[in-house]
């Protein structure tokens, strides 16, 4: 439960950023990224999702106003309109948080990513590859002394 409403927001945003990864993850194997570029690639992904999940909560605030929580008075007075209104601060909260979690995952499902496919091969192989076009000379020495060679 978090503690703070900085704690609230950092779940807000790393949830859905669990939920993209989790969908792209579903879709295809991803290689293993160092921390700070994982913890970068879901906050961003959070961030995108809770920006698109706001502002289709302020398309039904501006068409439906008075069945959504009045953002002014919560800005204006956060404690009596928070305590007065928390039941339906939190199922808000929640279903907005659901909205950008389920956009996540299925944004991660569906889209391509900009960073185009993994490589499932090695590098190595890749290289040999390439050498189709022309001969590569190939060469092993092994721990006995011994060459293996050839062109391939």
């Amino acid at each position: 439960m978090p503690s703070s409403l900085l704690g609230l927001a950092l779940r807000l945003v790393v949830l859905p950023g669990l939920g993209y990864q989790l969908g792209h993850e579903s879709r295809q194997p991803t290689h293993e990224y160092a921390g700070f570029r994982e913890t970068v690639s879901l906050v961003f992904a959070g961030i995108i999702a809770i920006s698109v999940s706001l502002f289709g909560f302020s398309v039904v605030r501006w068409i439906a106003p008075g069945h959504t929580p009045d953002v002014g008075q919560l800005l204006r007075e956060p404690g009596p309109y928070i305590r007065d209104q928390l039941p339906y601060l939190a199922s808000w909260t929640v279903a907005v948080a659901a909205l950008a979690t389920g956009l996540a995952y299925f944004s991660g499902k569906y889209l391509p990513r900009a960073s185009g496919a993994l490589a499932y091969e090695s590098a190595w192989w890749r290289v040999f590859k390439k050498a189709d076009n022309y001969k590569t000379h190939v060469g092993c020495e092994l721990i006995d002394g011994t060459d293996v060679a050839g062109t391939l």
